[in-house]
């Protein structure tokens, strides 16, 4: 049996392939809640995620296991027996067991770890592995990613928060592998792309460092100064605060042609050759979107540590 659940945008699931009907908005949200978290969670917090404080119903426990009993039924009606993967703790709460390398945003973590554990030392691997993550996501968006979970309660916006910073870091990281690995000139138009997609690419100082260098190094001095400007004059303007040490060193760094700046030997594999065909590896049972600037082959295997975005809080799954 081959599950497939996607949380990072629209929610769906797939068991062999065959679309799972989740029914209405609050049960397509609860199971994403159980995918997310993959351990029990207890039925007052599925509540708070589901309903606003002011809009609780009369019975939430048993609104909350109607939607549970039907999600169960939607899945055996496609996959007979598949039921099983949800599990009832009676006046407690309730799960979803399921393999982390079924959930996209399981998959997602595990690439984005791979990436910046390698990174120094093996940026090719780490450039793969980080496209691999970003691939999760399905298409193209700015700095903080797309919308996960497909959210717009209000409620659910420190969960939605927690998952688009951990976007922006695996992001951040496999701009510098790519930069690492000597691919800078192809850097810059998705550069551009993401400092001119919304207000977080406009002001994010390391965007704009990544830039910055990759400018320089592809041969245009005024053109990477240009840039320092521009995130100059949005700081001063939105914070009336000024860049910060790291970027004023590098604009230094760019005025004085700094020999630090130049890629390092080492570091410079090909800047012909494509992040993803760097090195193998198997995909995943379920294709990605196409519209991806960060196609790649995936890889995966067993996971024992799961993230709870609301509470930045690392959870050990039992191995029983």
């Amino acid at each position: 049996m081959a599950v497939d659940m996607k949380i990072l945008g629209p929610i769906s699931m797939t068991i062999d392939g065959m679309e799972i009907n989740l029914g209405d908005r609050k049960q397509r949200i609860l199971l994403s809640v159980l995918a997310l978290e993959n351990r029990r969670v207890e039925k007052d917090r599925l509540a708070q995620l589901l309903w606003e404080e002011d809009r609780l119903p009369q019975d939430p426990d048993g609104q909350l296991h109607g939607y549970f009993s039907r999600i169960r039924k939607a899945i055996e009606d496609v996959s007979p027996g598949s039921g099983r993967m949800l599990k009832t703790w009676r006046g407690v709460g309730y799960g979803l067991e399921l393999d982390a390398a079924s959930v996209d945003y399981h998959r997602f973590r595990r690439f984005a770890a791979q990436a910046k554990a390698t990174g120094e030392r093996d940026p090719e691997t780490a450039a793969r592995l980080g496209s691999a993550a970003l691939s999760e996501w399905g298409s193209p968006a700015g700095v903080r990613g797309g919308t996960p979970l497909d959210a717009v309660e209000s409620q659910l916006e420190r969960i939605v928060e927690g998952l688009r910073q951990e976007y922006q870091s695996a992001l951040m990281a496999y701009l510098h592998a790519e930069l690492a690995c000597g691919r800078h000139e192809q850097l810059l138009p998705e550069l551009a792309r993401l400092a001119g997609y919304d207000e977080y690419g406009a002001e994010n100082q390391e965007l704009a460092r990544i830039r910055m260098l990759a400018i320089y190094r592809a041969g245009n001095k005024s053109e990477a100064l240009d840039i320092y400007q521009r995130i100059y004059d949005v700081l001063d303007e939105k914070f009336s605060s000024e860049p910060d040490a790291e970027t004023k060193k590098l604009k230094k760094q760019i005025l004085t042609d700094d020999p630090a700046l130049q890629l390092r030997e080492a570091e410079h594999v090909n800047p012909d050759e494509p992040a993803d065909t760097a090195a193998e590896a198997p995909s995943t049972t379920s294709e990605k979107s196409s519209g991806s600037s960060f196609i790649s082959n995936n890889v995966y295997g067993d996971k024992n540590r799961f993230y709870q975005a609301e509470t930045m809080t690392f959870h050990e799954r039992d191995e029983t």
